[in-house]
């Protein structure tokens, strides 16, 4: 049978006109799996791993296309089972994972019902962690299509493993009963991946800025041609679908940048589409599509928003978000603190939102719970036009709150809810053209698949107390994060103040304050234009005491932040610096004035002597020990010193410049 693509189906105008669209008119059949409708085989489909299985047959009575389809049927709540097939993928490629699924009375448990999965085995067919497990649909429903999209294969993955199944709870282990069917699976390659890497914020356009930037990731050989042989051509188009602007790109190598200007754009909302072309043959093989809102000189200004310099500016001022995770509104337990904005997950009313401007506490609003596919969703949430009606409710009543200094869009979604994330992102830009959104991620290499989801992104690395990991993790993942997106997106990073032992079957080792400094300033010096800690809700979960003792000395090391928190902001030009140590210790530096300002923090991996070598005349060297009030100074020699960075240490030197 012949898949249907997804520029070929009758989908919701909201995602026609945001999701990433791609297309293989005339592409040869990519399906890398066999017997994709099920139609070959007899009570089991042939080609599929069949195992031990009951549950699943192939049912020759209901079918999307074709004559058969997979069927699952269950009245046992206590039985989980699955049915895949292995199939060969190119490590470091990306793929998409589609099925059509119907279901019939699938209920029992809180999860998200049928549907299937991607996973990765080493070549001793050991499971590497990771995968896609996209969201699925119960209850009773016709056929409906569900697209997903892998990351970065691992490069030590031999082959993957195709599977279709219903979801069980992780805790009760209880599954649904009832019926539910495939058709028409697919996984293939994406042949063509585009990275809209400016504008940066809310698809924007300004005068100040007119150009868009690039990045293409071309694979035309899935068609059998070469880079030569083989075009991308990028269309500006209108509302009335009309192409006002084009311009073709020759690929030169697996990665492709490109810029477009569009200065003599009027205003307006226009449509990019990226289309990987054969040259020859003038024929479309695969694109992707974005979308920009231009504005000309003389619009208004936002009232918060990202500069150039990726910093977040509310009320005409520069302000360093430093956050901390929690449930409902605890105004009165975060005024007077170091905090000035919190991230709650609970829908918020006016009252609490008024009282948390009245202590001058900025809101990071929550709208990341509407999609149809998850668990927890509401039960009116059926497709993407219900979640984005469902997420605007709330863009609705708050956009125009001065509380709200950003919106909380993506809690840890990943490219197998890339569609839905685009959908939301182009809804929210529309709505409320101010704030900023904000999204959150624990894979670093699943990143760039997400940058044209989100205006801010942020790691979430917890390494203390979980085993096999490492505090250093924190700089590595940070840094990885800002390589996968070309640093073309400020980072908000969240650190851990929480334990473990709250989530998983693990000794309490809750982080202590030289820890918590550590991991925040390995994230400074990496490049975080915020930090928004996880979280005060798990502080107290031991009780009240244990609660104070541990929130006072997250107040401690938070106030170190802040102390410093308007210098990290300044945009000042530092004179040349050369800072020579082991791969443990990270730094940055600021200027403010005749002032500058160098942090060093070492990851827990090492400790010894740095060397410093500034090119500039300066007349005192003073350093501090974040967590010492004691200062020290140091007598430079021709603006080179040395000193000694202890382990999880932070320093920080300031200097006065001649």
């Amino acid at each position: 049978m012949r898949l249907p693509t997804l520029c070929n189906l009758t989908i919701s105008a909201a995602l026609i006109w945001s999701s990433a669209c791609l297309a293989d008119w005339n592409a040869p059949d990519t399906n890398l799996l066999k017997n994709p409708g099920f139609e070959a085989g007899g009570d089991m489909p042939s080609e599929w791993n069949k195992g031990a299985t009951t549950r699943f047959k192939r049912d020759c009575t209901t079918a999307r296309s074709g004559n058969a389809s997979l069927l699952w049927e269950n009245d046992d709540p206590n039985s989980y089972q699955l049915l895949g097939q292995q199939v060969r993928l190119t490590p470091g490629r990306r793929y998409e994972i589609s099925a059509w699924i119907k279901t019939d009375k699938l209920e029992g448990v809180r999860e998200s019902g049928a549907t299937i999965c991607l996973e990765y085995k080493d070549a001793s067919g050991n499971h590497i962690k990771g995968g896609q497990y996209p969201g699925g649909q119960k209850g009773t429903r016709d056929w409906w299509r569900l697209v997903a999209y892998s990351g970065p294969v691992p490069q030590q993955a031999a082959e993957g493993s195709f599977v279709c199944y219903v979801k069980r709870n992780n805790k009760s282990k209880k599954t649904f009963t009832g019926r539910a069917w495939w058709d028409d699976v697919c996984i293939r390659p994406l042949s063509l991946v585009t990275m809209m890497l400016q504008p940066s914020s809310k698809g924007i356009v300004k005068d100040s800025s007119p150009s868009l930037e690039f990045e293409f990731e071309c694979w035309p050989g899935d068609f059998g041609l070469t880079f030569q042989q083989a075009a991308i051509e990028v269309r500006i188009v209108d509302k009335a679908g009309k192409t006002v602007l084009s311009q073709d790109y020759d690929i030169t190598d697996r990665t492709t940048p490109a810029s477009l200007d569009v200065r003599k754009l009027g205003a307006g909302v226009y449509t990019v589409v990226s289309i990987m072309k054969a040259k020859a043959a003038n024929t479309e093989l695969w694109r992707w599509e974005h979308q920009i809102t231009r504005v000309t000189h003389g619009a208004a200004t936002p009232k918060v928003y990202l500069d150039e310099h990726g910093r977040l500016i509310r009320n005409g001022k520069p302000m360093f978000p430093l956050g901390v995770y929690v449930r409902k509104a605890p105004v009165n337990q975060l005024a007077n603190t170091p905090f000035n904005c919190f991230m709650s997950y609970d829908i918020l009313t006016r009252k609490q939102m008024d009282l948390a401007h009245e202590v001058n506490l900025g809101v990071i609003y929550a709208i990341n719970a509407y999609f149809h596919a998850m668990s927890n969703v509401r039960g009116d949430v059926q497709c993407v036009d219900d979640e984005v009606a469902a997420m605007l409710e709330q863009v609705e009543k708050h956009k125009n709150h001065p509380a709200l200094i950003a919106w909380y869009v993506n809690d840890e979604r990943g490219p197998d809810f890339l569609r839905e994330l685009l959908a939301h992102y182009h809804a929210l830009d529309q709505a409320d053209g101010d704030h900023p959104a904000w999204t959150v991620h624990n894979v670093p290499s699943e990143m760039s698949m997400l940058i044209n989801t989100t205006d801010v992104i942020g790691p979430d690395p917890y390494p203390v107390g979980l085993p096999g990991s490492h505090i250093s993790n924190v700089s590595s993942k940070v840094i990885e994060t800002r390589k996968q997106v070309r640093n073309a997106r400020p980072m908000w990073v969240v650190p851990q103040i929480m334990d473990w032992a709250n989530y998983k079957s693990v000794p309490s080792q809750p982080p202590s304050v030289e820890e918590m400094r550590c991991m925040s300033w390995q994230a400074i010096t990496e490049g975080a234009r915020g930090l928004i800690y996880y979280s005060l809700h798990d502080l107290f979960k031991n009780g009240n005491e244990d609660g104070e003792k541990r929130w006072a000395d997250v107040k401690q090391m938070a106030g170190e932040v802040a102390q410093y928190s308007d210098i990290l902001l300044s945009i000042e030009q530092c004179p040349e610096l050369k800072v020579t140590a082991g791969t443990w210790l990270h730094w940055t530096s600021r200027r403010v004035g005749n002032t500058l300002y160098i942090f060093a923090v070492s990851d827990g991996s090492g400790s010894g002597e740095v060397a410093f070598n500034l090119n500039a005349a300066c007349t005192r060297i003073v350093w501090q020990a974040l967590g010492d009030s004691q200062a020290h100074d140091i007598e430079p020699d021709a603006s080179s010193w040395k000193d000694t960075v202890e382990n999880m240490q932070v320093k920080v030197y300031t200097i006065t410049l001649r």
